[in-house]
């Protein structure tokens, strides 16, 4: 429905309305909660996921996963708080949170969640029950991104950030089991924290990676990493690979927008691997 807009707003609020009728037609979508409740604690921006596999389900993340399945009409809780929810660590700016959610696209009931505390969590029956799957080597660190692969059902990759512990170190993980066990593959990228990792829509071996100092792409499954284009040197807050247009689109914490031609990427890597067999 290229008519709705569903917008994730400051510290977990979340709002939609439609594209003719914005402004007038916005709506606040989450319910209350009862007096005797924790009131909804979300992040900055928090993740809001629209389902792969049936257009009406909306997921949004704050302390619990919400879920609704009447486009924001009506909403359930259905995890418990994924954080570690430490009373000491409460104040006016929200935190404890969920700072990332995924589903994969081949089994709507496998979900994944992470925390802005450190917390990483995996659900096979869609939110009935929940398993922590943060084990070593990942480190107690803010989840930034999830990504559960479009090519292979078990596989999955989680980046880190450890930029408000004064911690500048690359936090990329990838995953075949679920989640079950970890490999690192930050390879040879440089210090900076991780914001956002993708999977190419055309190459199941080239990811790309935003962070605050610029965007990385590796052409065999994170081996090895290279600078991406001649972007300025910006904190990148998200990516996306133009499916149809093979376009790679950079958002920036600048408010910049840069668009950069996907073919040098994925198919001169063809062409290349065509010639060598030849």
């Amino acid at each position: 429905d290229n008519n709705s807009i569903y917008a994730s707003l400051f510290y977990g609020k979340l709002a939609k309305a439609t594209v003719e009728g914005y402004p007038e037609d916005m709506e606040w979508v989450l319910p209350s909660t009862f007096p005797e409740e924790p009131e909804f604690r979300g992040q900055w921006m928090a993740p809001t996921l629209l389902s792969d596999h049936n257009p009406d389900i909306v997921y949004h993340g704050v302390q619990h996963v919400l879920k609704s399945t009447d486009k924001g009409g009506t909403w359930e809780q259905i995890s418990p708080d994924l954080s570690y929810n430490g009373p000491d660590k409460q104040g006016d700016i929200s935190f404890q949170t969920i700072s990332a959610l995924e589903e994969s696209v081949f089994n709507p009931q496998l979900l994944y969640a992470g925390t802005d505390d450190g917390r990483l969590w995996r659900t096979r029956d869609g939110g009935k029950h929940w398993e922590d799957i943060r084990k070593e080597p990942l480190p107690v660190r803010w989840v930034s991104r999830i990504l559960a692969s479009k090519y292979d059902f078990g596989t999955v990759y989680v980046t880190q950030t450890g930029r408000r512990d004064d911690d500048a170190a690359v936090y990329m993980w990838r995953s075949t089991d679920f989640g079950s066990t970890w490999k690192d593959i930050s390879a040879n990228v440089p210090a900076g924290p991780v914001n956002v990792i993708r999977e190419d829509p055309q190459d199941k071996d080239i990811l790309y990676l935003g962070t605050d100092v610029g965007v990385y792409v590796t052409k065999n499954a994170g081996e090895s990493w290279e600078v991406l284009g001649d972007l300025p040197c910006t904190y990148v807050h998200d990516l996306a690979i133009h499916p149809r247009d093979n376009m790679i689109i950079v958002a920036t914490h600048g408010r910049g927008m840069f668009v950069l031609d996907a073919d040098p990427v994925n198919r001169e890597k063809g062409e290349s691997e065509e010639s060598e067999e030849e």
